[in-house]
């Protein structure tokens, strides 16, 4: 520890702190809450630095104890678990009790010690009391190891207006990562209105008025619909030079199959086998597993020719999502997806979108096994109406949609950044303030550069 400023000292943590454990409330004297109760917080009740009583169990009176209660301002962590380390100031006027493995970490001198300045420098501690933690077999904290870590203390005056500090500038910090945190939501908004507005034929409207194409494709229309997927599908209207047609009649479609694993010869070729497992992204090329050629011969795989659309038919992710991706290159996939092949006039990046853009559709038609798993039919798949315009205009709709999804890519590209950014930035102000340094102008001019990248960002 390098030299201090003037009034400060090298002490350990347990000369300022000390932690106390919480009490084994039982689990079967967990009841209703009632006037006669009280709540027990839990280390699930620890979230997002507050240590909250809405969700809490509770106890029955009688079965409190007094040496336990949680006071107004205590800061609680938890000790043990999958997320040691997490902690929470307790702001309620009801009195409340803390349950085993929830530590308590109380002043020692609270007339001479700031309780703010004490979240903060614990806040700053985290890594290293993680690290202690995690030193054991499984992630505990121990009171001993926790009060023997070596601080830098601030006189009570310093302690106060450090506190002060932290509080005006971390809350820019935290204003400008509430402004990031709406950054995904607000692009995945923007994707889903842009898919949508390109398969309407909404974003090319003007384009239509400057150039007259025609429909060269003619619909088959003979595919059994007993579930009526095709009526549900064609309710949304679409430009009088469009037309709707059933996913079947846009291309052959192929199953997967997989090489038996026993047979070494079938495995790590050079062929792609895609699972749903390597459905992550909209371009494939490669996967995760590859097969020889003689394995896609020898088994039910087949080879699936490059601009192909692959999605998944059977597996949980159906339950809430419908992944679909465009091959790059020639692959294999397994029994749990499907390739289509698109004929001549369909443009495999025009319906690539358009899949995507009827995700809730094909999410909502996944129906589940006997054994829980979710699975699309063919019967179900095959009848989704697609909206297809002139190839013309399929290749001017790729082309606007993909200007759009870069930029869209570029501004969570920046926002990654301003976010790790920011990230850091929250430990180096707290460094600072605990060497003494408190703020000083690079810290102030780096922390205005993230507020307005974040307030750009949002705009």
């Amino acid at each position: 520890m390098s030299e201090l400023p003037k009034g400060w000292r090298k002490a350990s943590l347990g000369e300022f702190v000390k932690l106390k454990n919480g009490y084994a409330f039982k689990s079967k004297d967990f009841i209703g809450e009632s006037d006669e109760t009280v709540p027990v917080l839990r280390i699930s009740d620890l979230r997002n630095g507050i240590a909250s009583i809405s969700n809490a169990a509770n106890v029955h009176k009688s079965k409190s104890n007094e040496r336990f209660i949680i006071e107004k301002g205590d800061l609680l962590i938890a000790m043990s678990g999958a997320t040691t380390g997490k902690m929470g100031v307790y702001s309620s006027d009801e009195v409340a009790y803390q349950n085993q493995r929830v530590g308590n970490l109380r002043l020692i001198d609270e007339d001479n010690s700031c309780p703010i300045y004490r979240n903060y420098l614990i806040a700053y501690l985290k890594d290293d009391i993680l690290k202690k933690a995690y030193g054991a077999a499984q992630p505990n904290i121990s009171a001993k190891e926790l009060e023997s870590i070596e601080v830098a203390l601030a006189p009570f005056n310093e302690q106060i207006r450090i506190a002060d500090k932290l509080d005006s500038v971390l809350a820019k910090v935290e204003a400008a990562q509430a402004r990031l945190d709406k950054i995904p939501t607000i692009l995945k908004r923007f994707r889903q209105s842009v898919l949508a507005a390109a398969t309407s034929g909404e974003l090319t409207k003007e384009w239509r008025e400057e150039n007259v194409v025609g429909l060269k494709i003619s619909p088959k229309d003979v595919e059994n619909d007993a579930y009526d997927v095709w009526s549900s599908t064609t309710e949304k209207d679409i430009p009088s030079s469009w037309g709707y047609f059933k996913l079947y009649e846009l291309g052959s479609i192929q199953g997967g199959g997989t090489p038996r694993k026993s047979v070494d010869e079938y495995w790590n070729g050079e062929v792609p086998w895609v699972t749903p497992k390597d459905m992550k992204i909209d371009f494939i090329s490669t996967s995760k597993l590859k097969v020889t050629d003689i394995g896609v011969t020898k088994s039910s795989a087949k080879y699936i020719e490059k601009n192909s659309l692959l999605f998944v038919v059977r597996g949980m992710i159906l339950a809430h999502s419908f992944p679909v991706a465009k091959t790059l290159d020639t692959v294999t996939i397994n029994q749990d997806m499907k390739a289509l092949t698109p004929i001549y006039q369909v443009n495999s990046d025009y319906l690539l979108f358009t899949l995507k853009s009827l995700a809730n559709v094909f999410v909502e038609l996944a129906s589940s096994s006997t054994h829980g798993t979710k699975r699309l039919e063919a019967k179900m798949y095959n009848n989704v109406a697609i909206p297809v315009p002139s190839l013309e205009e399929q290749i001017e709709i790729v082309r606007v949609v993909s200007e759009l999804m870069t930029k869209a890519a570029l501004i969570e590209k920046q926002y990654k950044a301003a976010k790790a950014r920011l990230d850091k930035l929250t430990q180096s102000i707290l460094a600072k303030a605990f060497r003494g340094e408190l703020l000083g102008t690079d810290e102030s001019n780096e922390i205005e550069q993230v507020v307005k990248a974040s307030e750009a960002l949002h705009a």
